[in-house]
């Protein structure tokens, strides 16, 4: 799951599953133009030592490759 804040607002949560590559959207509910502050949550994560040793014990989760807002 991944959950979406907009000025400290939530906005829902969304699964993903386990693809590579996934898209996800949510409605901003009408924010104006302007600055906000867009938190995203993941809620799970891996740790790449529990995986592969290696000593790198950071936990691991969703990297964002773009961010995209419509007026649709």
């Amino acid at each position: 799951q991944i959950k979406a804040f907009l000025d400290g607002r939530a906005l829902g949560s969304r699964s993903v599953g386990s693809p590579a590559e996934f898209s996800v959207t949510w409605n901003l509910g009408g924010a104006t133009a302007g600055r906000h502050t867009l938190k995203i949550v993941a809620t799970t994560f891996i740790v790449p030592h529990d995986l592969l040793g290696g000593d790198d014990y950071r936990p691991l989760s969703y990297r964002v490759i773009r961010l995209e807002t419509t007026d649709a």
